[in-house]
């Protein structure tokens, strides 16, 4: 009966609460319903390390109570589950329904197998009413029982130290250490003393979750010393991948400590602070032994090899040598040099390799070379393949870059760091090198 006299104002309160919740969806719904099947989609599949995608249910239950709990305390959710209780013996059908809409929505996100804590957003609120409920009934239930309002204000002022005191202490440490930028200057200062250390540059490849991720990376011959930045939240699926990292060469030279440890992995480690971990490989002379090669020449340089450029500082522009040089065999090329000995800046192009087993990268410099520098890398793995420094070259020298199997792409970083006098380089377009000019055994 209620729902026939009632149900078009139904209808029309959900109708508004949605046009009012994304008023751009009716006038977009393919892009609304696109956003919806992505979101879908990461929460079916999981989205590592936030939550636990292969988990059972009671395994994802677990993990979110291991965010909350630690965050918000555990007496919250206890007058949560008292409030479910007072509100069935008192017989409050409505607020037991609301209650039990908001429990149900937090069990179904908390089972997803990709866990954010933005979802309980809309839900928290509601559970601190139904905790203030609790409250109010024992405060009421002490003065009814032993008619002291001291002892009511002793216990409720306890009861709300309780509830309060984990997200006040989390919400000032976020304010005054993370958010500022302590931890984030830690693991600088720790990075910047291990590049100086080891004469080399940390390679951070981002969040790994397996060995196969770094498994090219590690396999490659090292030709230079390896610096690598590994970030981990602590999940259970990468315990086992810092002592494959050093069975594989490298010995771990540093470490910053997320704070949140007591924290199950979430935005929390991603977004602010995870653990950082430094591993250390030196340079393998034998891996890097050099082969006997051919001379290259014009007649063994093949085609310019297909590129993008990624970076290109202002001072980093055509024909920007002293002196507007000739390019190497009329190609193309870009200097730093650019008007002014004093102009630093750097070039970064990105090249398509697969298939190919060397490379031609002319290269020139002016009279002092000693901060200038090239480097080649994996752009999969950040992994260095090539390198170039400080080398005064007056006239067009092409350098062979050996690239190793399974490499698709390579990142070529030219950087001018030097502002005194002659102080500049250049760098041609890169070739292919054909079969017939390629190295020879020994």
């Amino acid at each position: 009966m209620l729902l026939r006299r009632y149900g078009w104002l139904i209808v029309v309160g959900v109708g508004l609460g949605f046009v009012i919740a994304v008023p751009y969806a009716p006038f977009n719904t393919e892009a609304f319903l696109n956003g919806f099947q992505v979101l879908q989609k990461q929460y079916t599949l999981g989205q590592w390390p936030h939550g636990l995608a292969d988990g059972t249910l009671v395994e994802r239950f677990n993990y979110a109570l291991g965010y909350f709990i630690p965050t918000m305390g555990a007496v919250l959710w206890v007058c949560v589950l008292i409030a479910g209780l007072l509100l069935l013996g008192e017989k409050r059908y409505r607020l037991l329904t609301i209650w039990g809409m908001a429990v149900t929505f937090f069990v179904i996100f908390a089972t997803y197998r990709t866990f954010y804590e933005r979802n309980f957003s809309h839900l928290i609120p509601i559970f601190s009413l139904f905790t203030a409920y609790v409250l109010v009934t024992i405060s009421q239930s002490i003065e009814q029982w032993w008619h002291k309002s001291v002892l009511t204000s002793a216990v409720l002022a306890s009861l709300l130290l309780a509830l309060l005191f984990p997200a006040a202490r989390l919400s000032i440490f976020l304010y005054h250490s993370i958010l500022p930028g302590t931890y984030k200057q830690q693991v600088n200062t720790l990075r910047k003393h291990l590049e100086q250390q080891y004469q080399t540059t940390a390679i951070l490849p981002g969040f790994i979750k397996n060995y196969r991720q770094l498994n090219r990376f590690m396999t490659l011959p090292n030709c230079a010393n390896e610096l690598l930045e590994y970030w981990t939240t602590g999940d259970r699926y990468t315990t086992t991948l810092p002592a494959e990292i050093i069975s594989n060469g490298f010995r771990e030279v540093g470490r910053v400590k997320s704070p949140f440890t007591s924290i199950v992995p979430s935005t929390l480690h991603t977004y602010f602070a995870h653990d950082t971990r430094f591993f250390y490989r030196p340079f393998s002379a034998t891996a890097c032994a050099p082969t006997t090669q051919k001379a290259l020449t014009q007649q063994g340089i093949g085609q310019a090899i297909a590129m993008k450029t990624v970076r290109q500082d202002a001072n980093w522009s055509l024909a920007g040598a002293y002196g507007r040089l000739d390019g190497v065999f009329g190609d193309k090329y870009f200097g730093s040099w650019s008007g002014s000995d004093s102009y630093t800046g750097l070039l970064q192009w990105q090249l398509d390799v697969q298939g190919l087993g060397q490379i031609a990268l002319p290269i020139i410099t002016g009279p002092k070379a000693g901060r200038q520098s090239i480097t080649v890398t994996d752009a999969d793995s950040q992994r260095i393949v090539w390198q170039w420094a400080g080398k005064t070259t007056p006239n067009w020298k092409i350098h062979r870059i050996m690239i190793p199997e399974g490499i698709k792409s390579v990142m070529v970083s030219a950087e001018d760091a030097g502002d005194g006098w002659g102080e500049w380089s250049a760098i041609g377009i890169p070739r292919k090198v054909l079969r017939s000019n390629q190295r020879i055994k020994p």
